[in-house]
């Protein structure tokens, strides 16, 4: 839907922040008739989070910019969804369902943005992912049923130590692998993710593959020119 929106078009010769002033400066009306469409879709706190973290996991991996023949992580769709994170803890704290509401309505205008900035690229959507309810505004597939997630126990999410949780089975050697990546951002992705599958089980194994592919793949150098770490 926003992706083949033609009044998106004509994105601009400029660095991301750049670009990003030209959007939200000039399709800020625009993407806030998306985010009107976007918040009668998502029926409470709990619906809005999963839609975030199920998005931003699908743009991060799936439709992050690429350099040469290598695949790197793009820095400013993972702030979006550290970002998400974050909310998961700030929504109880905050006083009051309004103040939760425009805390997730930003987040979700920084994400579209973001897409916008990064030239709408193509979701590439699994087969299990395509049979989810509800599609983010940004793939090109038809809704259908969801199908079920079975957890398999012998790679339970998490133990508890002292009260805390922490990763189990396969998420553990995960985690364990993040820590040793080549930056540090790399961990504190694959825990969101982790705490985004505890949460959202019901989104099959998006969240694990991403974090899979964030262990695996290497950040763009801080000295790169184009998005990246």
């Amino acid at each position: 839907m926003i992706r083949n929106d033609k009044r998106l078009d004509g994105m601009f010769d400029a660095g991301f922040q750049g670009r990003l002033n030209v959007v939200m400066s000039s399709r800020v009306s625009l993407l806030k008739s998306y985010l009107g469409m976007w918040t009668s879709q998502v029926h409470s706190v709990e619906e809005a989070l999963k839609d975030l973290s199920q998005t931003s996991s699908l743009l991060l991996f799936t439709a992050t910019n690429r350099f040469g023949d290598k695949q790197q992580l793009d820095k400013h769709l993972a702030n979006v969804l550290l970002a998400t994170h974050a909310a998961r803890f700030l929504i109880h704290v905050l006083p009051g369902e309004e103040e939760k509401e425009q805390l997730l309505k930003a987040i979700w205008m920084s994400l579209v943005a973001t897409f916008v900035v990064q030239g709408r690229p193509k979701l590439s959507l699994s087969q299990q992912q395509q049979h989810q309810q509800q599609q983010p505004m940004m793939a090109e597939v038809n809704p259908q049923d969801a199908g079920e997630h079975d957890d398999d126990e012998e790679d339970g999410y998490f133990v508890a130590v002292s009260g805390m949780k922490v990763p189990s089975g396969r998420w553990k050697t995960l985690a364990q692998d993040a820590i040793h990546a080549d930056h540090q951002i790399v961990s504190k992705i694959v825990r969101s993710l982790w705490w985004a599958e505890l949460e959202h089980g019901s989104c099959g194994e998006l969240f694990y593959n991403a974090a899979f592919r964030a262990v695996g793949d290497d950040p763009a150098s801080d000295e790169s020119t184009g998005p990246g770490f």
